[in-house]
């Protein structure tokens, strides 16, 4: 009968709880935990993943980055009228290099990797109209300039993750979380597994805290196609258990 009563209010708009019972914590609340003062966002676009920060309530540092001019331009745009949100045009990876940029009719899955044939089946506007030259960064190179207070990292950057990390060995160090999108389903070619990413952040003292689906299969859609993970630094108990 409870469940009842809760299920008819909940289709009324009122979503009731036990008081005192904690909600379920999403990345503000992962950043209020560990008192994140910037954020890097890694594979901006068009400053969606930003403007959803403010909208959460997070007031801290915004670093973004964005290597498609005209998408740039329009996240520039945004970031201007902030005032705590800086924008690079350019891309970050492994080395510094001139890549070309795979740009989609949605902009959101342009990519530096080649797609696999399963991105177009998932999403008709993948397919790629045009190609521009970027330039490519290492995050380690360029911390320095805009390192300030408790680092949090963002990365969606479809399927360039590893290398963005590969370019930041050094800076994990001072970072105290981060957010990758991983695939279920690959997308692009030549990208990591979940378990390869599970695994390479261990090694590197980052162990899973969060997981958010962020699309599921248009042919099987029960099942995800990618999620975002949000890893937090490891603790004494990891130290414990990778012992056991």
């Amino acid at each position: 009968m409870k469940r009842q009563l809760k299920n008819l209010l909940f289709r009324c708009g009122l979503d009731v709880r036990r008081a005192g019972k904690r909600r379920t914590p999403h990345l503000p609340e992962f950043l209020e935990s560990r008192g994140i003062e910037t954020v890097l966002d890694v594979g901006a676009n068009t400053g969606q993943f930003g403007r959803g920060l403010r909208r959460a309530g997070y007031r801290g540092r915004i670093v973004s980055f964005e290597p498609i001019k005209d998408v740039f331009a329009t996240l520039k745009g945004v970031a201007d009228r902030d005032g705590n949100w800086e924008v690079h045009n350019y891309a970050l990876g492994s080395a510094l290099s001139v890549r070309t940029m795979r740009i989609s009719q949605d902009t959101v899955f342009s990519s530096l990797l080649e797609q696999t044939p399963a991105a177009q089946e998932f999403d008709p506007r993948a397919r790629v109209l045009r190609q521009e030259s970027v330039e490519i960064k290492r995050l380690d190179d360029v911390l320095p300039s805009f390192h300030g207070g408790r680092v949090f990292l963002k990365i969606d950057a479809q399927g360039f993750e590893r290398a963005i990390l590969d370019g930041a060995a050094a800076s994990l160090g001072q970072i105290l979380g981060i957010q990758a999108e991983l695939p279920l389903l690959h997308l692009y070619r030549g990208v990591w597994s979940l378990p390869d990413a599970l695994e390479y952040l261990r090694q590197r003292d980052f162990v899973l805290s969060q997981v958010q689906p962020t699309n599921y299969d248009t042919k099987d859609w029960v099942s995800m196609v990618e999620l975002d993970c949000i890893f937090r630094r490891m603790d004494p108990r990891d130290r414990i258990q990778d012992v056991a």
